[in-house]
């Protein structure tokens, strides 16, 4: 039975994977890598650490969180993606089987998996948008391997203060350079995400916020300081 992808096309015009691809080309190219679409609940493991990879993920709605665990139990989040965003692509991309990291869903949340395999072989028919939609598929990756090296930046950081900011610092940039920039993890999350003590990095932030560096309203966090001063950090 022919599945129609018709629904999902108006988001996925907007995802950097079908950038240049026609509405009615895109609907082709979802047939012919085998798109299929799950729905998730509210914490549900979409993808267990050393569980097979499913494919490439497209969030169309909600979110997941990116994580792995090291030998300890302790629990280092890589990222959290959300609507319309891709995840798995470096994975399939290596040619792994077997997932390194846990994805797990933050909200309820439908995603659509397709083929790498079949992205990188050539249909029958030689489509003409077929290599538009891997030249933006090896885009995308080259921006993901930018990313980690902004975590590793990050995580190379000898302080907590230091890590924090540089994370600011990346955010800043992400969110256009406002010094009024919105975390992208709850403030537990961010502990882990930049490899620390939870506790310790509440006290951090609080001495930064009595030190006037910054100013924490929840998620928002605005920064107080000059440019020049994040090379100190």
């Amino acid at each position: 039975m022919e599945i129609s992808y018709r629904e999902y096309i108006p988001l996925l015009m907007k995802n950097r994977l079908f950038e240049g691809i026609s509405p009615q080309d895109t609907e082709k190219i979802l047939s012919c890598l085998n798109a299929h679409v799950r729905e998730y609940e509210k914490k549900e493991t979409v993808i267990r650490e050393d569980g097979k990879l499913p494919g490439i993920g497209i969030i169309l709605s909600g979110s997941v969180q990116i994580s792995r665990s090291d030998m300890f139990g302790n629990i280092n989040i890589i990222a959290e993606p959300g609507k319309n965003q891709l995840f798995a692509e470096t994975f399939e991309a290596a040619g792994m089987i077997e997932s390194p990291v846990r994805v797990v869903s933050q909200e309820n949340s439908k995603i659509m998996f397709i083929e790498y395999r079949k992205m990188m072989n050539m249909c029958a028919g030689t489509c003409s948008f077929h290599s538009r939609l891997m030249a933006n598929m090896m885009k995308i990756i080259a921006v993901k391997n930018m990313e980690l090296s902004r975590k590793i930046d990050i995580l190379s950081k000898r302080t907590i203060r230091e890590k924090l900011m540089a994370y600011f610092m990346m955010e800043m940039k992400l969110q256009g350079k406002s010094r009024k920039i919105r975390l992208s993890f709850s403030k537990t999350d961010l502990a882990d995400y930049i490899s620390t003590d939870r506790s310790a990095m509440s006290r951090e932030l609080s001495k930064m916020q009595d030190e006037g560096i910054i100013k924490v309203e929840g998620r928002i966090i605005s920064l107080n300081v000059s440019r020049e001063t994040f090379g100190n950090y």
